[in-house]
């Protein structure tokens, strides 16, 4: 019964307000939690070296007629540093009206996308979103700050879709312009409302089990340009690198 009270406020939210056209571009950093790191003597000898790398990442997010589309677009390389990356496109397509959530990407094997209800990963949250009372403006909308054990966003209260960076679900009701989790945090730098956007849903073989579509490591390091970016010290900085086309 859960899950059908979830899934009937998700879909009273798309008649309300999905007939808008949205896309949303948001900048993000990553972040590698000192936990991981301590303790750990192989990333405690490059510890100056993960302090030192600056990696910005930007997605977009466009939203129209009940679907979503969520995509990580380009990252920019801030400081040149000793450590390899390898960073896979992301593609997050999301139908609230068929309580669907399909993501494909570069650490996936080709041709596969791993497949959730929307309302099964909303039931799955442990946590609980409590107002701080705080708010603040982004963009020129008025948000409101909610926390959540280690994490902190904040929805646009005038903007009611429950959408956003990251996974895109979180439950709030409205637009999250601004998110902070332990591992990465994301900040809305562009708003616009297109008079025609169209949504396609990603071409894939749906599976309900991630870890049975992962690449190996190696696989991952060794894939080609379209589908992952690798930095290294021979990247060039201060500059936005897209994926390569096949």
């Amino acid at each position: 019964m859960a899950g059908l009270r979830i899934l009937i406020t998700l879909v009273a939210f798309v008649n309300l307000v999905y007939s808008q056209n949205l896309v949303v571009v948001y900048e993000a950093y990553k972040k590698v939690p000192d936990a991981i790191i301590s303790g750990n003597p192989r990333l405690e000898a490059i510890r100056s070296e993960f302090a030192a790398e600056k990696i910005k990442y930007r997605y977009s997010l466009r939203i129209s007629s009940g679907e979503s589309l969520y995509s990580l677009d380009s990252v920019y390389v801030e400081r040149k540093s000793r450590l390899q990356s390898v960073i896979g496109f992301t593609h997050i397509y999301k139908n609230y009206g068929e309580d669907e959530w399909l993501k494909v990407s570069g650490r996936y094997r080709e041709g596969y996308g791993y497949q959730r209800k929307i309302s099964e990963m909303l039931e799955e949250r442990p946590h609980q979103w409590k107002r701080t009372g705080r708010e603040k403006r982004i963009l020129g909308f008025r948000c409101i700050e909610v926390v959540a054990d280690q994490k902190r966003a904040y929805y646009a209260a005038d903007i009611p879709i429950p959408d956003g960076p990251s996974d895109g679900v979180f439950g709030l009701p409205g637009l999250v312009l601004e998110y902070h989790s332990p591992i990465k945090s994301f900040v809305a730098v562009e708003l616009s409302s297109p008079a025609a956007l169209e949504i396609c849903k990603p071409e894939a073989i749906p599976v309900t089990e991630e870890s049975k579509i992962l690449l190996t490591l190696d696989e991952y390091r060794h894939a080609p340009p379209s589908r992952v970016i690798v930095i290294d010290a021979q990247t060039p900085i201060h500059r936005w690198i897209k994926f390569q086309r096949d």
